[in-house]
């Protein structure tokens, strides 16, 4: 239920041509993205530094006369995209990384040739080439957080950008679930002391390679994730397991897997994503003949069985449509919100498993987590508002069709979110988001999109804590708007299309106070449309790495939602509630 203005925006009328002729066209521009294939959306993630540094190095250690061409392509697009100072962004559109530009460093100076003015770049931002100074400068970018930074050092030592394997830190303990972790294992045992643990290190690295073989999917791939299996097959081929089938198939999946432009992206794909927020954003406009061949598509991608790596039951969706990728809370959400949409409502065994996946999902604390479920040690088990807020309004849609029982389930557990919501809101009415952040916020968190995707998705509530957490939201947006009448992640950053149609989109069906705020959001949108900027990539980023990408379907979809949440508001003004999406 999404509560409407008590008034109509009448200074808005004027532009109500502006609207239609824009809504029409994202229609149109969304409808034709579709795949012919089928009738999925596909989306195109932008080319990666990372993923593509790290894959022409393992194909370079597996077999370099064989890869030769791919490898050549990979050197050629990372010279093309290096930026002036010698650096590179994650993404051809982002600022410089410390993490995109040791990897690519570390890639040319193995492969191809040491760049100087990359050499001079990172001595200028790390303060110097000594161990301490990159180790601690790395440990530092990733909150010491070992699963995401040894990986990024154990390469730099393996071509000799870190000079002394004891200068890096090891992983004392870890489960046989995560496959960097595991070759990364392997690696170490192998170059460590052998006569000292000999036994139990050949041990240990049959039980881990066995472990990694039943990690690794049929295409090579290790949860669909590019920079994932690159690493792995590094680890493994610099050890002398090259001819072993993990790395075999992980040089199949990175030769399959890259672009036209010789580059790799972060993933293949995030086909179930953006097909599930495409899918919101049309709404009704998606044809009667189209809705059981969407519906059936999303419900066949959800998990068939319990996923090795989150242990969590059948049910449960992906960012793409393997059921090798990792199942998580915001794609389920996203999901079970499309197929109410066209299935009219109407209850399926797909909605209700996918509701019971999430009600597992939800930790001790009232929150939900994004991949795993626990104590809030590592991002993936933390309590998310963006996440939370999402699945919450999820369960709001489908509580009045489901089983008397999932209900009950439903009602206390949404009670729980909300109490969740209402601590993790700061003082000014915001919330931070774990999956947007801001390249150019300062912070580089991204508040003002956490923010607004949380109340575009308890606006939905009558529940009086919901409402009293919408309120306090909506002031907090409408101070953090700039003067150009868009939003940036943070008060004063520059104005993205993204942040922008979001808090519009949450504005939108809130309260009528605030319509010039929206209408201002609205001539933003509209100037961007008319210049052709919503093509334009808008690098987004994941708060716990600052890593970043870009969909270009985003801008769109994001958009069109905006556009469809405000002429509902100006159709449906004065009536207090009404259903919609």
């Amino acid at each position: 239920m999404v509560k409407i203005h008590s008034g109509l925006m009448f200074f808005f009328l004027m532009k109500i041509e502006h609207l239609y002729e824009m809504t029409d066209a994202l229609n149109k521009k969304l409808l034709f993205m579709r795949s012919e294939s089928d009738g999925a959306w596909r989306g195109n993630l932008s080319s990666s530094a990372i993923s593509t540094a790290l894959a022409i190095f393992a194909l370079h250690l597996i077999d370099r006369e064989k890869h030769s061409a791919i490898i050549k392509n990979g050197i050629a697009w990372l010279k093309q995209t290096m930026l002036p100072e010698g650096a590179w962004g994650d993404t051809s559109d982002s600022l410089p990384s410390l993490t995109a530009t040791l990897l690519s460093f570390a890639a040319l100076q193995t492969i191809d040739t040491t760049p100087e003015k990359t050499k001079n770049y990172l001595s200028e931002i790390l303060g110097g080439l000594e161990d301490e100074q990159i180790i601690n400068n790395v440990l530092s970018r990733h909150r010491e957080d070992l699963n995401l930074s040894l990986p990024v050092l154990t390469i730099c030592a393996l071509t000799g950008v870190v000079k002394k394997w004891k200068n890096i830190p090891h992983v004392q303990k870890h489960n046989n679930t995560n496959p960097a972790l595991l070759a990364l294992d392997v690696f170490r045992r192998i170059t460590g002391n052998k006569a000292d643990i000999f036994h139990f290190q050949e041990l240990s690295i049959s039980k881990a390679l066995r472990a990694l073989d039943r990690l690794q999917s049929e295409n090579g791939g290790f949860f669909e994730i590019i920079p994932l299996t690159a690493f792995v097959a590094i680890c493994t081929a610099s050890t002398g397991f090259t001819e072993h089938r993990i790395t075999q198939r992980a040089a199949l999946f990175l030769s399959n897997t890259v672009r036209n432009d010789g580059a790799w992206s972060l993933n293949i794909d995030l086909a179930c994503r953006v097909t599930a927020l495409n899918v919101r954003a049309l709404g009704n406009s998606i044809k009667h003949e189209d809705r059981e061949e969407l519906s059936q598509l999303i419900r066949n991608n959800a998990l068939k069985n319990s996923h090795p790596i989150t242990r969590t039951n059948q049910g449960g969706w992906s960012w793409t449509a393997s059921q090798d990728a990792l199942p998580n809370a915001d794609d389920t959400a996203a999901s079970l919100i499309a197929l109410h949409i066209l299935n009219y409502g109407q209850c399926c065994l797909e909605a209700e498993q996918g509701i019971e996946w999430l009600l597992d999902m939800q930790n001790h604390d009232g929150g939900i987590a994004t991949f795993f479920k626990g104590h809030g040690e590592h991002s993936f088990e933390k309590s998310s508002a963006d996440v939370t807020a999402h699945v919450f309004y999820a369960f709001e849609l489908w509580q009045e069709v489901i089983s008397e029982k999932l209900k009950i389930k439903i009602e206390k557990a949404t009670e729980r979110m909300l109490d969740w919501l209402k601590s993790a809101q700061n003082p000014d009415g915001s919330w931070t988001s774990l999956w947007f952040d801001d390249q150019d916020a300062t912070d580089k968190h991204s508040s003002v999109l956490g923010t607004a995707v949380v109340l575009d998705n308890i606006n939905a509530s009558s529940k009086p804590t919901a409402m009293k957490l919408a309120a306090k939201a909506a002031v907090f947006l409408v101070a953090n708007q700039n003067a150009d009448k868009g939003w940036g992640g943070s008060k004063n950053s520059p104005s993205k299309i993204t942040v922008t149609a979001k808090a519009t989109s949450a504005l939108a069906t809130y309260l009528s106070q605030y319509n010039e705020t929206i209408v201002n959001g609205f001539e933003f949108l509209y100037g961007a449309f008319q210049k052709g900027k919503l093509e334009k990539n808008e690098p987004v980023g994941l708060c716990f790495t600052h890593l970043w990408y870009a969909e270009e379907q985003y801008n769109i979809c994001f958009t069109l939602n905006a556009l469809k949440n405000i002429d509902m508001a100006n159709k449906l003004a004065g009536v207090q509630y009404k259903l919609t999406y």
